[in-house]
Parts: structure tokens; sequence; C-alpha cells
């Protein structure tokens, strides 16, 4: 397998497209590239199964928000007009709540029964910040971790590294993270940086330094999320769970 923006930058400027022509392409790609060739290892079932759960869960919660939004907002202009909209839709609102939490007990399910994915949860979970649903959405779009051999590719694939943007004495852009990147994991991790900054001591006093030094917010949180991806693969490596280090 490998990403078709990948292909499509390789071939330089093209004119036209059709099926024939995109297999030969693809065919010339894989022939000039088999040299990098690594096999493709196809998930288990039981992560299938979580991902089907996953993407069941985010529309629930999309359908909840375009219902809720509505009403909060008519609420604030008429508050007997939004109180009888809540009543009609609190039936869909119940149901949908009722849902989400059989999903939870479903994932639930998955990783107790599951003695490596349960492994895998323990340490993953031991990094500040890091819950089951970050977790289960790592251990998706990774395959189990397979698909990252270092701890800086995880940590660039969920866009939290900056990358310089410079060139000769006429460009001299900030470092910034690059907009390529899985937008679900980045806003994980995002609240998981909240939270960590929030109630764990060691990330609190990192966010509270680099603050204090006049470094931007926003830059102290992606300096965070970047610390807890690496842990998180710094865990599943050595298979061993997070230690508090209160020196960070």
């Amino acid at each position: 397998m490998e990403m078709s923006l990948k292909i499509i930058r390789s071939l330089g400027i093209q004119r036209g497209k059709n099926d024939k022509i995109d297999a030969k392409r693809i065919a010339q790609f894989a022939y000039r590239n088999q040299h990098n060739y690594k096999p493709y290892r196809p998930q288990r079932t039981i992560i299938e199964k979580l991902k089907t759960l996953l993407m069941l869960r985010e529309k629930l919660l999309r359908s909840k928000t375009s219902i809720t939004i509505p009403v909060t907002e008519l609420k604030s202009i008429d508050k007997q007009a939004g109180k009888e909209a809540f009543d009609i839709a609190s039936t869909s609102l119940k149901a949908i709540e009722k849902n989400l939490l059989l999903i939870e007990r479903a994932i639930d399910d998955i990783i107790t029964a599951d003695k490596e994915l349960n492994e895998k949860y323990k340490l993953v979970t031991s990094v500040p910040g890091i819950g089951k649903i970050t977790f289960c959405y790592l251990t998706y779009f990774t395959n189990e971790f397979k698909n990252y051999a270092q701890a800086k590719q995880l940590a660039c694939y969920c866009g939290v590294v900056p990358f310089e943007y410079t060139s000769g004495k006429s460009v001299r852009g900030k470092p910034k993270v690059h907009h390529m990147a899985n937008k679900i994991m980045k806003r994980l991790l995002h609240t998981a940086a909240l939270c960590a900054v929030t109630y764990y001591p060691e990330f609190k006093a990192y966010y509270q330094r680099k603050v204090n030094e006049n470094k931007n917010r926003m830059l102290v949180l992606n300096n965070v999320r970047n610390k807890l991806i690496l842990r998180v693969a710094a865990v599943v490596k050595n298979n061993q769970p997070y230690k508090i280090n209160l020196t960070t």
C-alpha cells in the first residue's frame, strides 16, 4: 500500500488521466521504488471491529452536536421556544446517549478480551492525558503501533512536529507544523495536552515555565502534544509503563 499523493507527486508534471494511464503510472512507480518495498500487514479482525465502533461513535457525536447547537442558540433568543425545542429533541438525544454508552461498553469488552490489546492499553494510558479513546484511535491508525518504526515518524503523522521554512536570506518563515497530518489524532492530542497541563504537575510546571518566558501558549501546547506522543511511543517500544519525572 502507498499514499496516492506520494505517487502523484513523484510523477512530475502530467496532463490528462484515465484508468489505463493511471494503472501504467502506478506500475511505473512500483517498479522504480521496488527496493523500498515493505510488505503490507493487514489489521487484525479485532482492530477492524474497533474501527467500526470508533467511526460509529464519531457519527453519533456529530449528530448530537447538530441537534444540541440549534436548540442552545434558540434558547438564547427565546427561552420558551428553546425549551419546547429541547423537549422535542430530548428523545433523540437520550437515544444517542444510550447508543454512545453501548459503544463505550463494547470498546471496553474488546480491549479486555484481547491480551495483547489490553497490555498496550495499560502502557499507553499510563502517559498523562492519554485516555481510552485516544488509545483506540492510535491503535487503529498505526495498526497497533506497527506502521511507524520511529517515534518522530509517529509525531509527524499526528501533526505535532514543526518544520523549518527558510530559503537563503529572503525567506525566513517561522517553523510550523505541516497541514498534511492526521487531523483526528491532532485534535485528540490537543485535548490530551490540555488535560496534562491542567492536572499533571510535570506538564503543568513545564507549561507555566514556558509561558513565563513569554512563549506563545499554542506553541507550548504543541510542545506538550509532541512530548506526549513521544512518551507513548517510548512506553510501547520499551514495554514499560510511564513514570512521572518531576524534573522535566
